[in-house]
């Protein structure tokens, strides 16, 4: 069950597993028993993570920021550089357009597209 919740980030429990356990121990996390392991998995542990929906995170801070006094200037900018040459301080907010501002072609997208769904009341991860 979610513990706290933000305009767009919820504290979530869920199961972390892994094929192969770490060399390190994972201290701080209870580890999974044998039988709360996916099949093919030989180590996991349960951990309360922040799961945040990026874009509605992005607008509420934008907003608190903005109702502080703070201005934000948006515009096509065609390098960190660039943008560090105008502003005392930047976000870098590009998510897989960072790849071309920075320039780093070894920049990826991980976790791909995402679609969101009505929760059909699910209250852990996996």
């Amino acid at each position: 069950m979610p513990r706290f919740r933000t305009p767009a980030c919820i504290f979530c429990r869920g199961r972390l597993a892994a094929r192969q356990a770490p060399q390190e121990p994972f201290r701080g996390f209870e580890t999974c028993t044998p039988d709360e392991l996916p099949e093919g998995f030989s180590f996991g542990f349960w951990a309360t993570l922040a799961l945040v929906d990026m874009p509605r995170y992005l607008a509420y801070l934008a907003g608190r920021f903005e109702s502080l006094g703070g201005t934000i200037d948006l515009r096509p900018v065609g390098s960190l550089a660039e943008a560090a040459r105008e502003a005392p301080l930047v976000a870098n907010c590009a998510g897989v357009g960072a790849r071309d501002l920075v320039p780093d072609p070894l920049v990826r997208a991980v976790w791909g597209q995402q679609v969101i769904v009505e929760n059909p009341g699910l209250d852990t991860f996996s």
